[in-house]
């Protein structure tokens, strides 16, 4: 949700990854330690803003609108965005990289989902639902009853295949828990379905109106060729009325379009005075494909990192900060393939680099999401001092943004321990900072560089659920 993005973690976020940037002459002090003086630490909370932050991600996705046909032929409005407000920022050192892809991408142009019996009503209609139509779904039109089918194991769906048409499903919709697999797609193809109406959300009794983003095997078959994807409430509904006995019949109808698919990654650098040296590199993928328009996940991240490149390169330039010895890298591409894609197109950049750190999904809210700030460790194969540096800045700003009833702990101005030096924004939460540790584990861009073939180790900071 829009509203609780960056506010929730605010400045706490953007400070505990500068934390981790390597900048020389800073000096440790007592409980709770971190890398950096707290005059160091009060520097990056008085420059760094979560407010910014949030700023910048409205206008990267201040709507989940649809992609005009232009833009999928010319630059993508976030990379574009992204690059154009860096450049605003006086930062010379940034590039948008283009990389051709190797296959054609399919983009909904228009999508319509209606009830037709018992009451003529419309559902869903794309523009306003942007995630209605299913990746993989072909143009096409189709109307007809629709009836539940409950899900099934292999071994069913292959008996249904086996039987061939069948007249208590022919031309009709399916109500189903999931898009299905391809194996049980190509037993409702077999069946005579025209198209399947799903939800999407692990969440749907904490948000039953929220619509997620999927995608089915329709794009090879000769029946069922659409997939919708609706809330969980208007799914419920739907199966009630089907359950009840009641003549339900719904009328879908999707225009895809192709386009030539591409690579689009905006990448930034801050010099070290060490060019040759090792350095840290940031990641957050800008994209996760180019349908979704994730505000979380994972636009959140690159708006967090650019926070963290405009705050060092303006503390930089005054003089308040000393350059860093290392050189400090931005790569914000599409999830994991764009990483990859980047690493090939530039040979010899991962020599370049001591340790990755990526982010997924940052702006989420804590206490209205029932979350946790979470961090995923350097794999054993790769192990690291940046397993320990990380733990300690996130044991800091737990220690002084939550209540922590501890000997040693920090007081704030009322001689208590409640958020005793808070990094708080005006407009903010103020939600607790709580973390959790695990062993690594995959996911996200990280992956692409813990690979035994590239093998930089790197850490995820993600919240979660």
């Amino acid at each position: 949700m829009i509203r609780s993005f960056l506010f929730a973690l605010s400045v706490r976020v953007v400070l505990l990854s500068v934390f981790l940037a390597g900048l020389s002459g800073l000096s440790a002090e007592a409980q709770p330690r971190t890398p950096l003086s707290q005059a160091t630490l009060d520097l990056f909370a008085n420059e760094l803003s979560g407010q910014v932050a949030f700023n910048n991600q409205v206008k990267l996705a201040g709507a989940p609108w649809l992609r005009e046909p232009a833009e999928l032929k010319q630059d993508f409005h976030e990379s574009k965005t992204l690059y154009e407000i860096a450049r605003g920022y006086g930062i010379e050192t940034v590039k948008l990289e283009r990389y051709p892809g190797q296959r054609d991408l399919e983009y909904p142009a228009e999508g319509e989902l209606w009830l037709e019996k018992p009451e003529r009503r419309m559902i869903a209609r794309l523009g306003a639902d942007a995630a209605l139509v299913a990746a993989g779904s072909q143009t096409g039109e189709a109307s007809g009853p629709l009836v539940y089918i409950p899900p099934m194991s292999d071994a069913d769906a292959k008996s249904m295949a086996a039987a061939g048409p069948q007249g208590k499903y022919r031309g009709k919709w399916a109500l189903m828990w999931r898009h299905p697999n391809q194996e049980t797609a190509r037993a409702l193809d077999a069946a005579g379905l025209r198209g399947v109406i799903s939800f999407n959300s692990r969440d749907r009794y904490f948000d039953p109106g929220q619509v997620v983003y999927s995608s089915g095997p329709y794009g090879q078959l000769s029946n069922l060729k659409l997939g919708m994807t609706v809330s969980w409430r208007q799914w419920s509904e739907l199966l009630e009325d089907v359950e009840a006995g009641h003549e339900v019949v719904v009328r879908g109808r999707v225009r895809m379009e192709q386009f030539r698919d591409r690579f689009e990654t905006v990448f930034a650098w801050i010099p070290g005075t060490e060019p040759d040296r090792k350095g840290v590199l940031f990641t957050g993928h800008l994209f996760e494909g180019y349908t979704k328009r994730g505000a979380n996940d994972n636009m959140s991240s690159p708006v967090v990192q650019l926070e963290i490149l405009r705050g060092l390169t303006r503390l930089i330039a005054s003089g308040q900060l000393p350059r860093p010895r290392r050189t400090i890298y931005f790569l914000w591409p599409n999830e994991i393939s764009g990483t990859y894609e980047f690493i090939k197109q530039n040979p010899g950049f991962a020599d370049k680099l001591s340790i990755n750190i990526n982010m997924d999904m940052v702006g989420e809210g804590l206490r209205e999401n029932n979350a946790v700030f979470t961090m995923s460790e350097c794999p054993n194969h790769l192990p690291s001092y940046l397993d320990g540096l990380s733990e300690a800045v996130l044991n800091y700003v737990w220690r002084t943004n939550d209540i922590v009833y501890l000997p040693d702990s920090p007081q704030g101005r009322s001689g208590g321990q409640y958020f005793p030096r808070p990094m708080v924004e005006k407009n903010g939460s103020l939600d607790a900072f709580r973390y959790f540790i695990h062993r690594a584990t995959g996911g996200s861009d990280h992956i692409c560089f813990n690979n035994p073939s590239v093998a930089v180790p790197g850490i995820d900071f993600f919240v979660w659920p």
